[in-house]
């Protein structure tokens, strides 16, 4: 293999070292050498030889500059996954863990003389590399392990050794098609995109992990913040009704999508959807971008609301950028900065698209106008109808300037970003790192750490993932995987200080005090939040696996209560673009509801249920109807689990005030006895009925060590059921559902207690029958429905599918199949909480 010439010049240092085994001095030696490189964009090779080297044929390696970058990335990140497949039964590396810059390992603490050749393109250095760092890998991992903390490193690469190995490379790169060179369309860059962008703020070392498999995002597996993302395509495609006749880029390959964009800039006047611009390492998608000669509206379209409260995006104070509002204005900024440098004679105005809380739509069927699809995993939305001017009615989304908060991001006004650096630097400094692969190590901190989507549970690990969250903490503190075993910190159940015990040191429940909790008497019955917070704390330092209960004062509680005891559960959603006129954006809609009973004489039954069956149909007003004939018939007392049920109520009331529905104040004095009127309402009530919250009475009375520190109810039901013999004894047989059992309306002959491999209960929650239990798989292949209903967030979803997707009869019908189970469990896990705590005081 022919090279370049050896270039003429040579660095020296000197050093300690860096380590082998450790990728950050790495890094801190190539910093060192960059300063050395001419600024060329070229492509080097460099060949080491040590004055006093410990193995005698020194080491090789190679450098990049500009585009030569990816083709390590593209091939180390597959080398890293492939070799493992390959070679797990034949190797074993200590920690499993393969060393990710072999090439970089330069072990020394003398001087050293490095000298560089530069190689004449891509190709060269793509062919070179894949014969490299196969051949290290190769000999890496057939060494025998020496008496040091990993592999024998001694026998490493010389330059002059390539092209012995390249008969190995033929002899194997017909099993192995990923050890053959890459071509140049096949290198994906490396782009700081807007998304990106904002991970990095929310926390830089996050630009490592994201968008790799072997780290996977638990967010993208979140179904509520899929429901938001899938309302989010629909206002953006109502966003670009408000613009017609624009050229949308839909190409998704980088180097497309920028020739499109790039030749419908050269018309004088222009309207773009998506459209693509970088410069540099930096890549946007606008939204919508108006040219009009040199004049450029940059139109960034969220599915978040907006009032005149929020003003300029400025705290109350109107001395920082509201909290709420950075990612959103910060985005704008990133966007704005980027075609300002890619195009800096354009003259840029930027603004944000919001859904206006105050707008009402004057047309029905807005909604439906925009299907959502779903096609290989992807999803978008496809026009259905008339969408003119007049055919779409006022305008619901509203148009905010941005152009004096994205300049205080510019000027460095605002603390989202430290100072040492300019908004351009802090760019272009996550830009290069995330170019190169580079990963950013930042302190870790309470804030951020908590509510890591990087943090990946056992079964992804014993899957082969890695979690991104646990390297950060072992990096920091040395951390093996028994310490992440241990119970930490972010169990506290509402705990506001625990960023102050890291600062102290403190990372264990079991090194947490009383004085670090500031222990407050709840004064009376029950059990004060920081009462509760030391119950978790001191159980874990006694191994106590007991249940806390506090009979007296649940005892105490009790007999307010009336019987028969009604449980209810609401699901509920709140969708950007209206289905009906007359609705806001984000107004709420209740689509569901389950109620069981619990009589004195411990009999149960589900009494009752509603679910909206209509497309289209705002279905609140039927709701409530349905909801008051099932609770008016006595005067039994009513339980919910948390808030939302009172909330919802509220918000039907004042959608009935202003309705013309001919029984609202009916309807409105019957909601006015069960609930208790918002806070921040005018007019003031709490009913005679009002529902009791069960949350508060697991909070007040009930601690169960399984429960950690959540008090969801999909954390309390397994835990109760985990520890109670009762409840696994009643419910071990299929007396759901069963003719002479507790009656049900959506189970027959159901058995909820089944044990996992522990022996122990399952969740009932994962109990749960596939909603597309009896189609054959091939036909399930078409509908675009998950087949899972396991939290709230994928009921929302699977009803917004339901109402603004084209699915069949089949599927709308097992949809409903599926939500009304769902429903019926929220309900039914209520009955078993409180079957628990009734035997509990016998």
């Amino acid at each position: 293999m022919e090279t370049s010439k050896l270039q003429n010049f040579s660095i020296k240092y000197s050093s300690i070292g860096p380590n082998p085994y450790d990728e950050n001095n790495d890094m801190i030696m190539l910093d060192k050498w960059r300063n050395c490189l001419p600024k060329d964009n070229g492509i080097y090779v460099f060949s080491c030889t040590e004055k006093k080297f410990p193995y005698p044929k020194g080491e090789s390696g190679i450098y990049y500059i500009g585009k030569a970058k990816l083709l390590r990335n593209r091939l180390m990140h597959k080398l890293r996954s492939d070799i493992r497949a390959i070679k797990k039964e034949t190797i074993e590396i200590e920690n499993n863990k393969i060393y990710p810059y072999p090439y970089l390992n330069i072990y020394t603490r003398y001087e050293s003389k490095v000298s560089f050749i530069k190689l004449q393109d891509e190709r060269e250095a793509s062919l070179l590399e894949s014969q490299f760092i196969l051949a290290f890998y190769l000999q890496y991992l057939t060494l025998p392990f020496g008496n040091r903390t990993g592999p024998k490193v001694g026998n490493n690469i010389n330059l002059d050794q390539i092209e012995y190995y390249l008969s190995v490379l033929k002899e194997i790169e017909e099993k192995n098609e990923y050890l053959k060179p890459l071509k140049e369309e096949e290198i994906e860059p490396r782009y700081l995109t807007k998304s990106r962008f904002k991970l990095a703020l929310e926390c830089p070392t996050k630009l490592f992990y994201t968008g790799k498999k072997e780290y996977p995002d638990t967010k993208i597996d979140d179904s509520f913040l899929q429901a938001l993302a899938e309302g989010g395509f629909q206002v953006g495609e109502l966003a670009k009704c408000y613009f017609p006749g624009g050229h949308d880029i839909k190409a998704l390959d980088y180097k497309k999508s920028l020739s499109e964009t790039g030749k419908l800039l050269q018309q004088e006047n222009v309207i773009i959807y998506e459209a693509a611009i970088t410069y540099q390492n930096l890549f946007i998608r606008a939204d919508i971008l108006v040219k009009t000669g040199n004049l450029v509206k940059l139109i960034e379209v969220k599915a978040k609301s907006y009032s005149e409260d929020d003003g300029d995006f400025l705290n109350k104070a109107g001395t920082k950028i509201s909290t709420k509002w950075k990612p959103y204005v910060y985005d704008v900024a990133f966007q704005k900065f980027v075609i300002s440098q890619a195009y800096p004679d354009w003259i840029v105005k930027s603004y944000l698209m919001l859904a206006d809380k105050t707008a009402k739509s004057s047309v029905d069927g807005l909604n439906q106008k925009f299907v959502l699809e779903e096609y290989k995993g992807r999803t978008s939305v496809r026009i259905d109808g008339d969408v003119s001017e007049e055919a779409l009615g006022d305008k619901i989304l509203i148009q905010v300037p941005t152009d004096d908060v994205v300049d205080r991001i510019w000027d460095s006004k605002d603390d989202y970003l430290s100072s040492d650096k300019s908004f351009a630097e802090w760019i272009q400094f996550f830009a290069d790192k995330y170019e190169n692969d580079e990963k950013i190590i930042t302190p870790i901190a309470a804030k951020k750490c908590q509510s890591c989507e990087f943090n990946v549970n056992t079964e992804h690990e014993v899957d082969g993932f890695k979690s991104g969250f646990k390297e950060c903490w072992a990096n920091e503190l040395g951390w093996s995987d028994e310490d992440f075993n241990e119970p930490n910190i972010f169990e506290i159940w509402n705990f506001r200080r625990k960023q102050q015990l890291m600062d102290e040191g403190k990372y264990f429940l079991k090194d947490v005090d009383k004085d670090d909790i500031g222990i407050k008497l709840s004064g009376g019955f029950g059990l004060s939040t920081t009462e509760r917070q030391w119950q978790q704390i001191e159980k874990i330092k006694n191994s106590d696996v007991s249940v806390y209960f506090d009979k007296v004062g649940f005892q105490t509680e009790m007999r307010t209560w009336k019987w028969p005891l009604h449980m209810i559960d609401f699901e509920t959603s709140a969708v950007a673009i209206p289905f009906n006129k007359g609705r806001r954006p984000y107004e709420g809609i209740a689509f569901q509801f389950s109620h069981h009973i619990i009589n004195q004489d411990g009999s149960i039954e589900h009494k009752g249920e509603y679910i909206n069956r209509i497309k289209g149909k705002f279905p609140n007003y039927d709701f409530i109807r349905a909801l008051k004939k099932e609770l008016e018939t006595d005067e039994g007392t009513i339980f919910r689990y948390a808030p939302h049920e009172n909330t919802f109520l509220n918000i039907i009331y004042d959608q009935l005030k202003a309705s013309d529905e001919p029984d609202k104040n009916e309807l409105c004095d019957w909601i006015k006895t069960i609930t208790k009127s918002r806070n921040d309402s005018v007019e003031k009530w709490e009913g005679e009925r009002n529902m009791i919250d069960m949350l508060e009475l697991v909070k007040k009375y009930y601690y169960n060590p399984m429960m950690k520190g959540s008090n969801s109810i999909k954390a309390v039901l397994p835990a109760v059921l985990k520890s109670s013999e009762f409840l696994q004894k009643k419910y071990c047989e299929p007396i759901y559902g069963a003719k002479d059992g507790i009656k049900s309306l959506n189970f027959p002959n159901w058995q909820w207690i089944k044990l996992n491999g522990n022996g122990e209960p399952e969740s009932p929650y994962k109990l749960l029958p596939l909603l597309f239990d009896d189609i054959d798989p091939e036909e399930l292949e078409e509908f675009t429905t998950d087949s899972k209903l396991a939290d709230g967030g994928a009921a929302m979803t699977a009803y917004a599918k339901m109402q603004f997707t084209d699915v069949t009869d089949i599927e709308r019908e097992n949809i409903i199949i599926g939500l009304l189970k769902y429903c019926e469990l929220d309900t039914f896990a209520m009955v078993m909480i409180m079957e628990e705590w009734l035997e509990l005081i016998k």
